[in-house]
Order: structure tokens, then C-alpha cells, then sequence
């Protein structure tokens, strides 16, 4: 399950946790300031008003599962047909926040755009009376990879290489349709027991998504010069705020995530998250820790996955048919 989530959740949601050691809040598993493990900050279930009731005559809400910085989560039911969904909706108080508004409303037009098995589903959008807007997606149970690492310790390299060349399909496919992710990490990677498959990929929260492409102008969601994403994760141009990003943003962020479950650490591993954020413009791919093991053939894949220039990395399909060469000579 998702930090923070008592059952099965929403890929974007972002939980909200607080160190017990130092009070840091965030939402990370671990504290970025004394690394003590964090507790989550579990909601109120009675106290929403939300709970119980109808969105559009078509939802019923049953639960809040959690809340983050664009909004609340719930499980839901679509009455019509009784299937499960995840509600997710901006509270009344947060109307006035135009840059929440346009994000929230950009990630309803990025995952409206994507239709790939690894790449969480929207079902619909709208606006509860109120006038808040919602997002209706798939509803999934399973756990993230940060939580799988944090739990069992690295991952074996031949099923890494499975993730992560689904994780690498999804996002080929958000870049054919001309979306950036800009913010995977193992906490966007949810890995289901599903279809068949105890690892089955969705990647999650394309809440600060970006098209690449656009039929016409339109307005920057971002300040000027404003760092977009999780540090630990981001690649080199996207930390030196480029506008000019490519799909090989989000491939360098693929490396990384794939480092941290094999190394079960933090890649540029700094004292806070600026010194890790620029340790990546001194050295591409960091080594593994040496008591982690990892063949030729992976290291060498990280190193080209983590270029310092973008031009020098692989295409997202190039990198998951690499994945899935190591796949299955480890098989």
C-alpha cells in the first residue's frame, strides 16, 4: 500500500508524514534532515464531510485514504456499474490557488492523453457542487517500489530488470504522446500483484507533468527559474531549470530510481537535498556501494541511463529493451 494509505490507493497521492525525532514533515519514508524512518499523519475518517457522500450523482464516496499537496484521496464506487474507483479532489479552501488549479487541471489533460497498462488509467473528471474539480481514476492495491526497498532491502537484479522495463514502456509511451513526467522516483513506481504479475508496473502522479508538445500556446506552470520535482531524482537539466526538456529528463531519473533499488540508498547521497541535487553536475552515474552487486551489463546500462548530457542517453524503448535483455539472461 501506499505511505500513508491505510488499504490499496491512487497512484499521485502524496501522503503526508512527520519525523517523530525532529518534527520534519514531508513525504518521504525517511527524514531528509536527521534520517530517522517517519510516521504517517493517518486522517480522520468521520471528519470529512466528503465521506458519504454523491459526486455527480454517478460516485459514491466511502473513504479518504489520504491527502497530499493537490488534494484529497478517496475510495469510491461508480454506482452504475459497482466498480471501485479513486476520487481525488481539491479541497473548498484551496479554490483560490490558481497555480493548484491549472496543475490539477493539467494533470487531468496529461492523463486523459495516455492510454499504456504500465501508466495509471483516468476514468473521469468534473466538479463536485461546490466547485471543487475531481479526478476519477483506477483504483489499485499494491505497494511502491520505495516502500518495496525500505521493506525487503535491494532488489534482486533480474526482477529489477522486469520493473524497470515496464517502467520504461510506460514512459516511452508518455513521450510518443509528448508527456514528461518530471517526477518519477520510487515513490511514483506502484508495483501490483496483477494480470499475472507479482511486479506489475504503474507509474503514478503526473501531477507536475509537462507536454512537450503543444497545438498552441499556453501558460507556464511554473515560476521563472522554479526547481520541479524531487531533487534526489531529477536530472542535471531539469535541476539547472533548462525550459528546452526532453523524454531524456525522465530517462536519467529511470537510472536513479533503478540505482536506489539496487543500492537501497539514496544515489548522491548529500548531507541535505541542494548538496545531493548538485553533486549530479559533478559526475554522471555514482558508484554502487561495493558490497551491492550488479552485473557488467547493469552497470554499464546505469552509466548510459545517467549521461551528463541528455543527448548521450538512450531513448525510454531503447533503455526497457535493455532492461529486458538483462530480464532474461537473468531468467
Amino acid at each position: 500500500m501506499l505511505p500513508g494509505v491505510d488499504s490499496g490507493s491512487w497512484g499521485f497521492l502524496m501522503a503526508t508524514r512527520q519525523c517523530p525525532k525532529c518534527g520534519t514533515a514531508g513525504e518521504d519514508w525517511f527524514c531528509r534532515k536527521c534520517s530517522s524512518f517517519t510516521r504517517k499523519d493517518k486522517p480522520a475518517q468521520n471528519a470529512d464531510p466528503m465521506v458519504g457522500s454523491m459526486i455527480d450523482g454517478r460516485y459514491r464516496i466511502e473513504t479518504l485514504l489520504g491527502r497530499g499537496g493537490m488534494g484529497k484521496v478517496y475510495r469510491g464506487v461508480q454506482v452504475a456499474t459497482g466498480q471501485v474507483v479513486a476520487v481525488k479532489v481539491i479541497p473548498q479552501e484551496h479554490l483560490r490557488d490558481e497555480l493548484l488549479m491549472r496543475r490539477f487541471r493539467r494533470e487531468a489533460e496529461v492523463v486523459a492523453t495516455l492510454s499504456h497498462p504500465n501508466i495509471i488509467r483516468l476514468v473521469d473528471f468534473g466538479k463536485v457542487p461546490g466547485g471543487q474539480p475531481y479526478l476519477v481514476m483506477e483504483y489499485v492495491e499494491g505497494e511502491t517500489l520505495a516502500q518495496r526497498v525500505f521493506k525487503s532491502g535491494p532488489v534482486a537484479e533480474g526482477r529489477l530488470a522486469a520493473i524497470a522495463a515496464q517502467m520504461a514502456h510506460g514512459l516511452a509511451e508518455a513521450h510518443r504522446q509528448g508527456v514528461l513526467h518530471r517526477d518519477l522516483k520510487p515513490d511514483n513506481v506502484l508495483l501490483l500483484n496483477a494480470y499475472g504479475h507479482t511486479d506489475f508496473v504503474k507509474i503514478i502522479d503526473f501531477g507536475v507533468a509537462k507536454m512537450m508538445r503543444s497545438p498552441g500556446p499556453t501558460r507556464p506552470l511554473t515560476a521563472t527559474d522554479e526547481i520541479i520535482g524531487t531533487a534526489e531524482y531529477m536530472a542535471p537539466e531539469q535541476a539547472a531549470c533548462r525550459r528546452s526538456l526532453t523524454g531524456a529528463a525522465d530517462v536519467y531519473s529511470l537510472g536513479l530510481t533503478v540505482w536506489f533499488a539496487l543500492a537501497a540508498e539514496d544515489p548522491f547521497g548529500g548531507v541535505n537535498r541542494m548538496e545531493s541535487m548538485m553533486a549530479r553536475f559533478r559526475q554522471s552515474s555514482p558508484p554502487l556501494p561495493a558490497n551491492r552487486s550488479a552485473s557488467p551489463a547493469m552497470r554499464d546500462l546505469l552509466n548510459n541511463l545517467m549521461a551528463m548530457e541528455p543527448v548521450d542517453r538512450p531513448l525510454a524503448e531503447q533503455a526497457a529493451l535493455a532492461f529486458e535483455a538483462l530480464r532474461d539472461g537473468a531468467g
